[in-house]
């Protein structure tokens, strides 16, 4: 169950960190707006020194970008699914933002998830103040681009009974079960 009010209905990406702003939505969320999405990726430039050294100002779209190509790079060197390392962050309070929630469970893969453990993540929503952050694979026009993810931040509002999504590409949040509507590989349900 979850407050779609508290779902933050502002941020959109400005670079391909989906994962990363995910975790933000999440955040922000279960801090009761103490702790902004563009809080968490400030947090996230600062603990993994994401800018170079130079005076130079850096916006959001840089910025984006930076944690981007950081993301992606420390997890291609390890060869660690993207969700492992947010795992790894989350855990060992890298951002300070443990104390917020805790993680009831996860999967990182990039085999599709089956159907039980996506029942799994509906009761999680259902039962529990909780959200998912899950990767799905991207198609274009039907066809699964390889090698082509994309994360969203999914919910249960108990008021209305019908599941949400918070896209980062999209300001506000969405009705729709991306359980069902997409190929999901990857996920990790927070709740407080």
């Amino acid at each position: 169950m979850a407050n779609p009010e508290l779902i933050n209905s502002d941020f959109t990406q400005l670079g391909d960190i989906c994962a990363s702003a995910s975790y933000g939505t999440v955040i922000e969320y279960f801090s009761n707006g103490k702790i902004l999405i563009e809080h968490v990726l400030g947090r996230y430039v600062d603990r993994f020194d994401v800018f170079p050294p130079s005076p130079k100002v850096y916006y959001f779209r840089e910025k984006h970008e930076l944690i981007c190509k950081h993301f992606h790079g420390y997890c291609g060197k390890r060869n660690m699914r993207g969700f492992d390392f947010i795992k790894q962050f989350h855990d060992g309070n890298e951002l300070k933002t443990k104390e917020y929630c805790r993680i009831l469970d996860s999967k990182a893969s990039l085999e599709e998830i089956d159907n039980n453990s996506k029942d799994l993540i509906r009761d999680y929503l259902i039962n529990h103040d909780a959200l998912a952050i899950v990767t799905f694979k991207v198609r274009v026009g039907g066809e699964v681009q390889i090698g082509k993810y994309h994360a969203v931040t999914i919910g249960f509002d108990p008021t209305k009974k019908h599941f949400i999504y918070k896209d980062p590409n999209i300001p506000r949040y969405q009705v729709g079960d991306i359980l069902s509507q997409e190929l999901i590989t990857e996920y990790i349900v927070f709740c407080k």
